[in-house]
């Protein structure tokens, strides 16, 4: 994955509110992300980018949480946005300190 990219999404659309709105809504479910939905953006986004692993059931649950900050057991769209946004303008670094919680959504294959 290019240094420039995070998840196979490029840093400029990562943080454009008209793309991510877009993204958001090609797999929300009553204006939320579930599990279900969670699990099959992420294996799209593996499809769409080889070398990367679909994690574990266990790992989904993990990044949902992570992800869900108001604690409803959903993502909306604001915190998807800020997720895309923020994690697109981390350092690898940063990055590596949010796996080592065990909030892994992909990891490269070595």
């Amino acid at each position: 994955m290019a240094e420039n990219e995070y998840f196979g999404i490029s840093k400029a659309a990562a943080t454009s509110k008209a793309l991510t709105h877009e993204l958001f809504y090609e797999y929300a479910n009553d204006n939320a992300i579930g599990e279900k939905q969670l699990r099959l953006l992420v294996k799209d986004m593996v499809s769409e980018n080889p070398g990367i692993q679909l994690p574990h059931g266990k790992d989904i649950k993990q990044t949902l949480k992570f992800l869900d900050k108001d604690g409803n057991g959903l993502i909306d769209e604001k915190e998807f946005t800020s997720w895309l946004s923020n994690g697109a303008l981390r350092s690898e670094a940063d990055k590596q300190r949010v796996r080592d919680k065990g909030y892994v959504l992909l990891s490269i294959q070595e």
